[in-house]
């Protein structure tokens, strides 16, 4: 855990279809879980220090990242954008006041000297550069940095690009996974983790201490990842 090794904990949360779907081929997947599978994410919220996207998350989302189910006294979690190159709008949700203090944008650390980082930090966002690998941020640098700032458990609630390049890191701890009673059925949806996988099965990670239950008519699969044999 955090306090072992210094890193947040790590949870990857995702919302998929039976056929293992997060989007359909246009980028809806709103919304792909029932009601009372978003009121529990909204709960789970409340408990962690922060929630992560990338910025194809934002980009085609929009999302607040906020707790807006449950108490009004709800602590909001930090909400990070993992933005290698800056792309995020000004008109995102995350940037307009009353989100944008708790909003953390990590990008390159040369991108993190330009004028627009410049401007981000004005308007109240932090904009912190990490160190990049294959033209992409270093999640495993990044967790070391995020652990040494005190952030405990992070909620990973990104899009398929973001997922993938986590699970390769080996930073993802647990997963939530919510199973609609929905089929896309195409190959063109959206799969939940983008990348290059093993070649053989031998290579999957695989899931201990697993849990199955239903939340309304959804299954969640919980569980905590094991890399290697």
């Amino acid at each position: 855990d955090s306090i072992t090794t210094g890193q947040p904990l790590v949870t990857l949360k995702a919302a998929m279809t039976l056929d293992g779907k997060i989007a359909t081929r246009s980028g809806d997947s709103k919304w792909i879980s029932c009601e009372q599978s978003r009121r529990l994410v909204h709960r789970t919220r409340t408990n962690v220090d922060a929630v992560m996207v990338g910025i194809g998350t934002v980009a085609a989302d929009d999302p607040q990242l906020n707790v807006r189910f449950g108490s009004k006294s709800a602590r909001d979690p930090l909400r990070i954008v993992v933005d290698s190159s800056l792309r995020i709008k000004q008109a995102s949700k995350l940037l307009q006041p009353g989100l944008i203090g708790g909003t953390l944008i990590v990008c390159g650390t040369e991108a993190a000297a330009s004028v627009k980082a410049e401007k981000l930090r004005k308007r109240g966002a932090e904009v912190i550069g990490c160190r990049m690998r294959g033209g992409r941020i270093d999640l495993a640098v990044l967790m070391r940095v995020l652990g040494s700032r005190g952030i405990a458990h992070i909620m990973l609630e990104g899009g398929a690009t973001l997922i993938g390049d986590a699970l390769r890191a080996g930073i993802v701890d647990r997963v939530m996974f919510f199973y609609a009673p929905k089929i896309l059925g195409s190959s063109d949806a959206l799969g939940m983790a983008a990348g290059r996988g093993p070649a053989a099965i031998a290579g999957c990670m695989h899931l201990k201490d697993m849990h199955v239950r239903t939340i309304g008519c959804d299954i969640l699969v919980e569980g905590r990842v094991h890399y290697g044999d």
